[in-house]
């Protein structure tokens, strides 16, 4: 066994974590602690943690994760009160140097149990400029755009909602289907809907909604802020916030036509969609350049031409080097 020097050690022992959970009989741990007193407070501390929250046969959600803190902060007093005043500032001080860190250790060991415990999933990508289409098995039709990864759970017809995965950009026609929900996830936001058409790129730590018809609600993962929005609004969300506002769609979803269309945007929005979608990297000569709007659209397989409206719109010279494009006055 390894020397368990901290909270963090216990808790990354899966057989420590089902030892506390009572899925299993571990006499050998029950044998350990008689003979290692000297551990048995950090042990009885990881076991607080993990009691802390209660385990169902589902991941923990994030808004359980962020109940920990405040059952925690109850485990503490309840132990302070017991130890009394004269241990009270040393255990204050040790629990709250590290409860960062094993908050963080949770959030990742309920991410690596989830992961070890989600049904089988099917995956489909695209590569740089390519698009693709697919039917799911409850009749909803996906688009997917350019480099774009978008995983599947299996087995729909015996869970209670219906979930993907989105890395990219994709446009969902939502098959209507009130007792399934259809959730899609990405790393900043959750999309729920019954039946709807909508757009959804999630890149990054960046995630934008675009509802075309029907309604959505999107949940922020982080702050788990929620918006509803109704056709021709846009959802934008960042790492600590959520937004939304009214917009006109059709440069959004123009590349379901296979065309790249720009509605006022500046020329670092073009920038970051050359290179989320086609592998480009755009290089300017200097920031102010960046601010520039440009209004217009071009076949998706023909960015010379786009690349051509722009220079002539801002009298810029634009050069292409493989997979880097340049601009300058």
């Amino acid at each position: 066994m390894p020397e368990y020097n901290s909270i963090e050690d216990f808790l990354s022992d899966s057989s420590f974590v089902e030892w506390v959970r009572q899925t299993q009989q571990s006499p050998q741990w029950e044998q350990w602690l008689l003979d290692h007193p000297e551990k048995r407070v950090l042990a009885e501390q990881a076991t607080d943690l993990l009691k802390a929250m209660e385990f169902t046969v589902e991941a923990p959600g994030m808004e359980e994760m962020f109940t920990v803190k405040q059952e925690i902060d109850a485990q503490i007093a309840r132990k302070e009160e017991a130890l009394g005043k004269g241990k009270q500032r040393n255990i204050g001080k040790y629990w709250y140097a590290s409860i960062a860190a094993v908050i963080t250790l949770l959030l990742v060991w309920g991410s690596v149990w989830w992961w070890g415990n989600a049904p089988e999933k099917t995956i489909y990508s695209t590569a740089f400029g390519q698009m693709d289409s697919l039917w799911l098995e409850d009749g909803t039709l996906v688009l997917l755009n350019g480099n774009t990864r978008l995983e599947v759970a299996k087995q729909w017809s015996t869970a209670p909602k219906r979930e993907v995965w989105l890395e990219g950009e994709a446009f969902f026609y939502v098959k209507k289907s009130p007792d399934h929900p259809f959730v899609v996830h990405s790393s900043v936001s959750e999309v729920k809907v019954l039946g709807t058409a909508f757009n959804m790129e999630a890149r990054a730590e960046h995630s934008e909604v675009y509802l075309e018809e029907g309604k959505v609600e999107v949940t922020h993962t982080n702050t788990r802020q929620k918006l509803l929005l109704s056709p021709n609004e846009l959802a934008i969300v960042e790492v600590n916030q959520l937004t939304k506002q009214t917009v006109k769609g059709a440069a959004i979803v123009a590349w379901r036509k296979q065309l790249l269309a720009f509605d006022n945007a500046t020329l670092e929005a073009v920038a970051r969609e050359l290179r989320n979608t086609f592998g480009y990297e755009v290089q300017f000569a200097n920031d102010s350049l960046r601010h520039l709007l440009f209004t217009g659209s071009s076949a998706a397989d023909n960015l010379s031409l786009l690349v051509k409206s722009i220079a002539q719109v801002h009298n810029l010279t634009i050069t292409t080097d493989k997979n880097t494009i340049s601009v300058s006055r």
